[in-house]
């Protein structure tokens, strides 16, 4: 199985040709099965695609991991160049996504709907562990059990005059089976990278995870990339990970910068910077 970084915050040296942009999208090969895993914000993952040698027209299905537009924002760039495969997702949430800061500061985050008008037959909710694809799952429901990341107080949904923050019940984890491990993808972990790996060892239980790929959300403030833990919080983060039966993590956007350099070393060599242009081989 090949995964590859179309789209992230930053991009690998090897290929500096690479458009970055602060979201994510990852393509998946496994074997004649490809998948993408979100789409980035704009039509940038298709350029990039491109000059990795990614044929988007090919994907088998495209699923997207929540409803911000660093993750959907390509839907009409994907539609417009593949014309058959589904796009999964969570069901719409009770309201707009939307950013606040400081009480200023008000930015759209949530996805176009007018897709979904446009295009009804292209898009398939999931609100349960569904097998889309032989040995390639969504899950949806995931774990409560530690805190969500502090990030996300600044992330909300507004239905008129009613605004809360977001509980992300619009998340979700693709999880890949590959020669008896697994492969599990979470595009920004709003509900916490740890209760990610709860909810997927309970799933999966006594099957060993090969890796994991995504944000881990340790960014404050994503307009000013201001950290959203302290680094204590991080160490004991780092801590709790090495635990899980993973043998490597890859992560990035949503993690920051200053997240990464904090995890790294005390992850040590299970933790690696999956930029725009990595490819990894599994």
């Amino acid at each position: 199985m090949q995964i590859i970084s179309l789209i992230d915050n930053l991009r690998s040296p090897e290929v500096p040709a690479l458009t970055i942009e602060h979201g994510l999208s990852i393509a998946i090969i496994r074997g004649n099965q490809s998948i993408l895993f979100d789409s980035g914000e704009s039509d940038a993952f298709l350029r990039n695609a491109s000059i990795l040698g990614v044929d988007i027209s090919r994907v088998d299905a495209a699923v997207f991991s929540h409803h911000h537009n660093d993750h959907c924002g390509g839907w009409a760039a994907f539609i417009g160049n593949n014309h058959t495969a589904p796009l999964f997702l969570r069901s719409l949430p009770q309201g707009d996504c939307t950013v606040r800061i400081l009480k200023i500061i008000r930015r759209d985050a949530g996805i176009d709907k007018s897709l979904l008008q446009q295009h009804p037959q292209r898009f398939h909710f999931i609100d349960q562990q569904t097998e889309i694809l032989p040995g390639i799952f969504i899950i949806t429901q995931i774990s409560r059990q530690h805190p969500v990341p502090r990030g996300n107080r600044f992330l909300f949904l507004e239905d008129g005059s009613n605004r809360q923050i977001d509980p992300f019940e619009h998340e979700l984890l693709l999880v890949i089976e590959n020669n008896g491990r697994l492969v599990v993808f979470s595009g920004c972990s709003h509900r916490g990278i740890l209760n990610v790996m709860d909810t997927v060892t309970a799933c999966f239980p006594g099957t060993p995870i090969e890796a994991v790929f995504g944000g881990f959300h340790l960014i404050g403030m994503p307009i000013l990339n201001t950290g959203g833990c302290t680094p204590q919080e991080i160490t004991h983060l780092g801590k709790a990970l090495l635990e899980y039966p993973v043998k490597q993590y890859f992560t990035g956007h949503c993690t920051s910068q200053k997240g990464f350099h904090l995890l790294k070393p005390v992850m040590g060599e299970r933790l690696e910077y999956f930029a725009a242009g990595c490819r990894i081989n599994i």
